[in-house]
Order: C-alpha cells, then structure tokens, then sequence
C-alpha cells in the first residue's frame, strides 16, 4: 500500500505538479485527493470508517513533505480515533509549531485540539487551547465560533467554574447561535439558584 501511495504520490508530480492546499502550503496536486480520502477513513460516521488506513495514508504525505500542516492536523484526529492519544497530542502539537512558524491563517486547530485534551481531561491545556481560539475568533466562520465557545463553557462547567462556563456558553447561543449550550445553561442557573437558596 504504501509503495502504491508514494508511486501515486510521485506520478502525481511529474503529470501535475504543485498547487497550494487551502492554507496556502505549496504541495503535490495529488495530495487534496488523498487528504479527502483520509478525512473520509477517520469520520466516524462514514461508510468507510478506518482510521487506520488514514493514519497510513497521512503519515506518507507527511513523509513526503514534514511540514504539512494540514496532514499533521489530520493524523491527530485520526490517531484520536484510534485512541492513540500521545500521538495524537504529538501530531496536534507538529501543526500547532508548523501553524505559528509558517503563520498559516487557521484558527480551527485550537478547537480541535482543545478537544481532544478536554475529553482526556487537560483542563489546563485545554483552556490554553481555547482561549487561543478566541483571540483568532477573527479567523473562523459563525458555526466554528459557536462551537469553540460552546466547548470553552463546557470546559468551565466541568472545572465547576460557572461564572466563567455561563459567559462562554450565553456567547455561543447569543452570538453565535447555538442551540446546543442550553441544556448546560439551565443546569449551571438551577446550580447558582440552590447556592443562593443555601
């Protein structure tokens, strides 16, 4: 397989040449076709769901070119599926220096890896990471927005910070329309209710 994909890889080159990726990375053409293959391997929901097969198909490209922020950022949630956590958190944080040195415009990352750490329960890190995102709020799109901040509030809501969780998480539905955060909304003023009934 991987011979086949580095032969792919190769072909690709001497027929097409290079593009830039949607980051603005000079790459081989025939990397989008391969990422959108391995984005479709590591969905969850997907009819081809393999995550395994991503990270193989993403660790070539990464191979070819090492400082493919866009294939670093894909072998950290794709290593997540696998519940390979430390490479997980080592991929993210590849992309996070690759992102910072190259100063690619993507704010996405932050969220994503934000994530992660908070399902693995690094709330420091976790919060790092999300407070990052919203100082770059500039560079995503509405539903990012809402997403990022709705994770910030969880993330609040579970360090039993709920000042801080009901501010991020009013932005998200307020701001951003998000439907999502009112469940947790309710309970943090049922929680601030008893308190100043005690």
């Amino acid at each position: 397989m991987k011979r086949v994909l580095f032969a792919t890889l190769a072909v690709g080159s001497l027929l097409w040449g290079y593009t830039e990726d949607i980051f603005g990375q000079k790459v081989d053409t025939s990397f989008e076709l391969e990422m959108q293959k391995a984005k479709a391997l590591r969905l969850p929901y997907a009819q081809d769901y393999a995550p395994q097969k991503s990270v193989d198909i993403l660790l070539e490209m990464v191979k070819e070119k090492a400082d493919y922020y866009r294939g670093h950022y894909n072998l950290a949630l794709a290593y997540y599926e696998l519940k390979e956590y430390a490479k997980s958190k080592e991929s993210f944080n590849k992309a996070l220096e690759i992102r910072q040195r190259l100063k690619i415009e993507d704010a996405t990352i932050f969220n994503a890896a934000g994530w992660v750490a908070m399902q693995l329960q690094d709330y420091k890190r976790a919060q790092e990471l999300f407070l990052q995102g919203v100082a770059h709020k500039h560079l995503n799109t509405q539903s990012s927005n809402a997403t990022l901040f709705g994770n910030l509030g969880q993330l609040y809501f579970y360090m039993q910070r709920f000042d801080e969780a009901l501010k991020y998480l009013t932005i998200a539905k307020e701001q951003y329309g998000s439907t999502s955060v009112e469940a947790t909304i309710e309970s943090i003023k049922e929680i601030q209710s008893k308190k100043k009934k005690e």
